[in-house]
């Protein structure tokens, strides 16, 4: 019997996993994630989840403040993705912390800027405006001038709509 594209990317991950490629590793996982969804296979899904949570267990273990934060963003990602987008918030805002914690101003920028698209996405128009105008200062701070257009168009288009 062939594999099905999940377990195809569920093992392709697994195999980044162990030879150290951690960024890759955690894509592997998400689009597996993604992909057990799409097959209806709770499952798979579950085992492509605890394979984050293996993640952050590694990365809390080894006190790797941004390869916890990677982590829980893709696992955000994923929980949007399967519709949990309270969920997603709140893992985001963790990762946001860790961001902050690091002094990365790029990947907190990043996360204020997904934080905003959810909560414009859930109607809150405040919220979405707080997180847009966070981003675009973290990005003006962190140098990224094309983000931070990009981040004052969202927080002027979350206003106006």
């Amino acid at each position: 019997m062939s594999k099905s594209k999940a377990e195809e990317a569920l093992h392709e991950a697994e195999q980044l996993w162990m030879s150290g490629e951690n960024q890759r590793a955690r894509e592997g996982y998400r689009r597996a994630r993604v992909l057990f969804h799409e097959e209806n296979d709770a499952a798979g899904q579950a085992e492509a989840l605890s394979h984050y949570d293996e993640a952050l267990s590694r990365f809390r273990e080894a006190g790797d403040l941004l390869g916890e934060a990677s982590a829980l963003t893709g696992l955000a990602h994923l929980l949007r993705h399967t519709g949990k987008v309270a969920d997603a918030v709140t893992v985001l805002e963790a990762a946001a912390k860790l961001y902050g914690r690091a002094g990365h101003l790029r990947g907190d920028a990043d996360i204020a800027f997904e934080l905003g698209r959810l909560e414009a996405a859930r109607g809150d128009k405040a919220r979405a405006h707080h997180h847009f105008s966070r981003a675009a200062e973290l990005y003006h701070r962190a140098d990224a001038s094309e983000l931070h257009h990009k981040a004052l168009k969202e927080a002027q288009a979350v206003v106006a709509g």
